[in-house]
């Protein structure tokens, strides 16, 4: 069998310092580097791509890491035609979205992230204004719409009035008394506000794993949906929605690392609507 400085052309050389652990993203992760003769670069690279098991390039893997992948690699040539190659390893989670593991297996846990952003909304949509009466909400609707005024009724100065300015004597009257909040509505709206902020909360899972999302999960997107990890529990009749799905694949489809990205909203107090998103 030819040999390049005692080197193999059809043998592996893993070399001492192969490393398991955890890394800075509490990940499983491990490293190791191995020589070989520079004539099977071509060929051991079509084994060593992104999400290929571990164990396709070194069988001394221990049995309870057997489901670390490749992460990435480094190869350089080196004199006496030998060649080096770095490889990074990572384990997939075993915790994606609807995809256990066997526990027996190495698995990285999901990252959970809370967020919380102000939005802009119109305040027909406040929960103060949508306590109001139907006969309130349309006159200050009316107000928001222009071509209404509102005052302090004259011969009564604690009532407040929305009224249409009287240009002809053909134009049709309208007169409504404000009472509690709606005075409160109709002096921000006659400031020139009609939006006001209000906070959205998102719950997000990020996970790696060696399975894609399926069509089953993605049909789950616009519905109300229980978070999994160990979400804040919403205080009322709050629940929670999944708004967001994203997928990244490394490597090829059939030995492919995936990350997947599911994001869930909180409802405002009241819940999201079961009819419209059941």
């Amino acid at each position: 069998m030819a040999t390049t400085f005692g080197i193999s052309n059809t043998e592996i050389y893993r070399q001492p310092g192969l490393t398991i652990g955890i890394n800075d993203k509490s990940q499983i992760s491990g490293a190791g580097e191995y020589v070989i003769s520079k004539n099977q670069v071509n060929t051991i690279l079509a084994k060593v791509y992104p999400g290929a098991y571990a164990t396709t390039i070194d069988s001394g893997i221990p049995l309870w890491a057997t489901n670390l992948i490749v992460e990435s690699y480094d190869v350089s040539i080196d004199e006496g035609g030998i060649a080096t190659i770095k490889i990074q390893y990572i384990a997939p989670s075993g915790n994606q979205y609807e995809f256990p593991t066997p526990e027996s297996l190495p698995k990285n846990q999901p990252t959970y992230r809370l967020e919380g952003r102000l939005s802009e909304k119109s305040l027909t949509e406040h929960p103060k204004f949508k306590a109001l009466s139907k006969e309130q909400q349309a006159g200050l609707k009316k107000l928001i719409a222009g071509g209404i005024e509102w005052a302090k009724n004259t011969d009564s100065p604690y009532e407040f009035r929305l009224f249409f300015p009287i240009v002809d004597a053909f134009q049709i009257p309208y007169d409504l008394t404000l009472t509690g909040d709606s005075i409160e509505f109709a002096e921000i709206i006659a400031g020139g506000v009609t939006t006001y902020v209000s906070p959205t909360i998102t719950w997000t899972e990020t996970s790696e794993g060696s399975s894609s999302m399926t069509s089953a999960q993605l049909n789950k997107l616009g519905k109300v949906s229980s978070p999994r990890g160990p979400e804040p529990s919403p205080a009322g009749t709050r629940d929670w929605m999944l708004t967001g799905a994203s997928q990244e694949q490394r490597g090829s489809a059939d030995n492919a690392i995936y990350q997947t990205s599911i994001e869930w909203t909180l409802s405002e107090d009241g819940g999201w609507s079961s009819f419209l998103y059941t």
